[in-house]
């Protein structure tokens, strides 16, 4: 069962690892976002899709392994998933660290999610902000609305402005 919870420990080790890496990104994808830097977010993104994939990976290995855990130990769970708390029921030497890699993976994954709460905050707040100003010029396109020489009706856009929106 040792070598099975050290496996288990290292995904969760590498997994810690590539999230650190995610959570930097956050922190600069909030000051790009302040900045209104589109290119860095454009960048940023793609580094992030790519962490993902490789946590995607390691996912699909530490499912893998619980499977494998599950099946050929006596696990004292009697729902359908295994936890990391009967995992490290299993095995006496490494429990403990076992259990630690797993919370350090819950905190790094929680202070996450709080900077992309931030960061949605922020980027809603700049997509109001220039909505308004949007509709502001919008608005400021009136109709002057007059007569020819020859007394036919002859109607104007004044102060129009091609707003070009883009996301």
């Amino acid at each position: 069962m040792i070598y099975s919870s050290n496996n288990l420990e290292k995904i969760l080790n590498k997994e810690i690892d590539i999230f650190n890496k995610i959570y930097k990104l956050e922190n600069i994808k909030t000051n790009a976002i302040i900045e209104r830097d589109g290119k860095l977010l454009e960048s940023l993104a793609r580094q992030h899709e790519k962490h993902l994939s490789e946590i995607e990976s390691l996912e699909t290995n530490r499912t893998n392994l619980t499977k494998f855990i599950k099946n050929n130990h006596k696990v004292n769970s009697y729902s359908k998933d295994i936890t990391l708390k009967d995992i490290a029921a299993l095995s006496d030497n490494s429990s403990v660290r076992l259990l630690s890699t797993g919370k350090k993976l819950k905190n790094i994954l929680m202070q996450i999610k709080h900077l992309q709460n931030i960061n949605q905050k922020l980027l809603d707040d700049n997509m109001e902000f220039y909505n308004s100003i949007s509709r502001e010029l919008k608005n400021l396109a009136t109709q002057k609305s007059g007569y020819t020489d020859i007394g036919s009706e002859k109607t104007e856009v004044i102060n129009s402005l091609y707003i070009n929106k883009k996301i």
